[in-house]
């Protein structure tokens, strides 16, 4: 028979074991995390900043195509940033590229949902094209006011703390047991609406909205080259949703309706990689 004391013991092993592997599972991906991060930076933060400036002292001075250039140099680099876009949409706009502006300012939004600024100039360049702002749910307009970064924090945030609320659960007396219940509750129910926001930005990926780049587009019955009846008209800078890809086209929905078009009228607003 084993002694009270033996089974106290075995029992605290057990519970520093099972803490020993939550705090393992905790740390790996945020280690791998920054592992990846740490190699996806190739330019010089300095080279990056003078850069900026230039594209900034370019715009000032009306060179609105060199500054749309430098500004498209940084985002390819990688060292993109809800900054950089939107400079890159005013530039754009300046230079009458009113349909490529509305692209880079719904990117910029995507990064930045709230920014006072970047909706006022993406409503107004729609306006501009005789285009209007897709309508979303009421549920999908609830998570994509918050960015899949901001999701991103909020779930890491909520799955440490509810670590450490099962950790006080495990280890502390009796009497602070219930305390860390509660924070488990309430920081597990934060973690799963965190996932469902971050669930929400992959979707919106996986069917994208896109945006029509050139002018005088008509979506088609059907994806044909020729003798193929036209469905409806779509303005430039229009932003519809992606629903299907096929050889060279895409089918698109706006609103109710759905109809094909070819896949170089129109670029997706979702960059790979990026969300």
């Amino acid at each position: 028979m084993k002694s009270r004391a033996q089974e106290c013991n075995i029992h605290a092993s057990l519970q520093r074991a099972i803490l020993a592997i939550w705090i393992c599972v905790l740390l790996f991906p945020s280690v791998s995390h920054a592992l990846t991060a740490e190699q996806g930076n190739e330019w010089p933060v300095a080279r990056i900043e003078q850069l900026f400036h230039e594209a900034g002292r370019a715009y000032d001075k009306g060179q609105f195509d060199e500054a749309a250039s430098q500004y498209r140099q940084i985002l390819e680099s990688g060292h993109g940033s809800k900054e950089t876009l939107f400079n890159l949409g005013n530039a754009l706009f300046r230079s009458g590229r009113v349909a490529q502006a509305v692209l880079q300012y719904r990117r910029a939004q995507y990064l930045n949902p709230r920014d006072p600024d970047i909706s006022a100039n993406l409503r107004f360049a729609l306006q501009t094209t005789g285009a209007t702002v897709p309508q979303h749910s009421a549920l999908s307009r609830f998570f994509f006011h918050v960015s899949k970064e901001e999701w991103v924090t909020l779930a890491t945030a909520s799955y440490w703390i509810a670590a450490a609320a099962f950790a006080m659960f495990l280890l502390l007396p009796a009497p602070f047991k219930s305390a860390g219940i509660r924070l488990l509750v309430v920081f597990v129910a934060l973690l799963i609406v965190s996932l469902l926001g971050i669930g929400a930005w992959v979707q919106l990926c996986r069917r994208p909205e896109v945006v029509i780049i050139k002018p005088q587009q008509q979506a088609l019955f059907a994806p044909l080259e020729q003798n193929a009846t036209p469905h409806f008209a779509l303005t430039e800078g229009s932003i519809v949703r992606a629903v299907e890809f096929s050889s060279g086209w895409v089918k698109i929905a706006s609103g109710d309706r759905e109809g094909w078009v070819k896949h170089d009228v129109c670029e997706p607003v979702c960059i790979s990689g990026e969300l």
